[in-house]
C-alpha cells in the first residue's frame, strides 16, 4: 500500500513537470510570433519594422492619360502632405511622367519636403519642381530617363542620387542654385550635361563625372564655389563657355592621359571655361593649355 502511494506521488510530479515544460513552449512561441523574442524560423526584427510607403490617393492629384494612351501624366497636385509618395498607378494605369510645373510651389496648397517618385515614370517635366524651397528630399526611379529644363530649379535638395537611372541627358538648369546641394551621384549613361545644370550649387565640394560624358555644357558648373575636387571624363569633346567659371577653390582637376584634344571655350570675348580656377595646380593648367585652352585661370 505504501508503494503503490509513492508510485502515485511521482506519477503526480511527472504530470505536474509536463504541463510545466507544455506551457513554456507555448508561450515561447505566442512571444515570438508577436514579434516578442527572435526563434530560428522567425521573422528578421529589422525587416518587420521597415516602414512601408504610404502612396498618396488618386484624388490629390490632376492627370491625364498621355498621347498612347497607355500611361498617366501628373499634371497637379491638390493633396495636403508634406512629404509625399506619388502613386505607382493610377485607374489601372502606369504613372509615367510629371508634367511642366506640376509641382511648382505657386501651384500646390503646401511647401514639399520629400518627394518619392516611383517606379515606371520615365520623364520630369520643365519647372516640374521649380522653386520648391523646402524641397530637400527625393528618390528617383531606375525607369527615369529625362530631366527637363529647370525641373528642380532653386531648392533645397541635399543629396542627389541618379547613379541607378538610365538618363543620357540632363537639362538646362536643372539643378541651378540649389545651394544645400552637397552630394551628386550621376549614371555611367550619361552623355549631356546641359547649361547651367549646377550653376551656384555653393554647397557641392566635388564631383565625379562618369566617363560617358562628351558634353559639359556652358556655366555648367558656374559659381560653385566650394567645389574642391572634379575630373575631366574620358570621352569629353565639348568644355563649354564659362563652364566651370567661379570654381575659386578648383584645386584637383583629374584629366585621363588618354584625351588628346578637346573643344575648350577660351575667348575672353564670351567666356572662359576656367575662368576664375586660380588655385589649379601649374600642371593641370598646362595640360589644359596642351588641350588647347588658351584663356585665363
Amino acid at each position: 500500500m505504501k508503494n503503490r502511494k509513492i508510485l502515485f506521488e511521482v506519477a503526480a510530479i511527472a504530470m505536474a513537470a509536463m504541463v510545466m515544460v507544455t506551457g513554456f513552449t507555448s508561450c515561447s512561441k505566442a512571444n515570438a510570433q508577436a514579434g516578442g523574442g527572435s526563434t530560428a524560423g522567425g521573422k528578421d526584427p529589422a525587416k518587420a519594422s521597415a516602414p512601408k510607403v504610404e502612396y498618396a490617393p488618386a484624388s490629390d492629384f490632376s492627370y491625364d492619360l498621355n498621347k498612347e494612351g497607355d500611361g498617366i501624366i501628373i499634371k497637379g497636385y491638390t493633396g495636403t502632405n508634406s512629404t509625399l509618395a506619388i502613386p505607382v498607378e493610377i485607374e489601372g494605369y502606369p504613372v509615367i511622367e510629371i508634367a511642366e510645373s506640376a509641382f511648382t510651389r505657386k501651384r500646390i496648397k503646401v511647401p514639399l519636403v520629400s518627394v518619392i517618385i516611383p517606379e515606371n515614370v520615365k520623364t520630369i517635366g520643365y519647372f516640374a519642381f521649380g522653386v520648391q524651397q523646402s524641397l530637400s528630399s527625393i528618390s528617383f526611379p531606375a525607369s527615369l530617363r529625362g530631366i527637363e529644363e529647370t525641373a528642380f530649379s532653386n531648392t533645397a535638395l541635399q543629396h542627389v542620387d541618379l547613379s541607378h537611372t538610365g538618363l543620357t541627358s540632363l537639362g538646362s538648369m536643372v539643378f541651378d542654385e540649389c545651394t544645400s546641394l552637397q552630394t551628386v551621384k550621376l549614371p555611367d549613361t550619361l552623355k549631356t550635361i546641359g547649361g547651367a545644370a549646377f550653376r551656384g550649387c555653393t554647397s557641392l565640394q566635388t564631383i565625379t563625372l562618369p566617363d560617358t560624358v562628351e558634353i559639359i555644357d556652358l556655366n555648367a558648373f558656374a559659381g560653385c564655389s566650394k567645389l574642391t575636387s572634379a575630373n575631366i571624363p574620358a570621352n569629353i569633346k565639348e568644355i563649354g563657355i564659362t563652364a566651370f567659371r567661379g570654381c575659386s577653390e578648383l584645386t584637383s582637376l583629374s584629366i585621363p592621359d588618354t584625351i588628346i584634344s578637346v573643344k575648350i571655350a577660351s575667348d575672353s570675348s564670351r567666356g572662359e571655361s576656367f575662368l576664375g580656377c586660380g588655385k589649379l595646380a601649374i600642371a593641370t593648367r598646362k595640360r589644359l593649355q596642351d588641350l588647347g585652352y588658351t584663356g585665363r585661370f
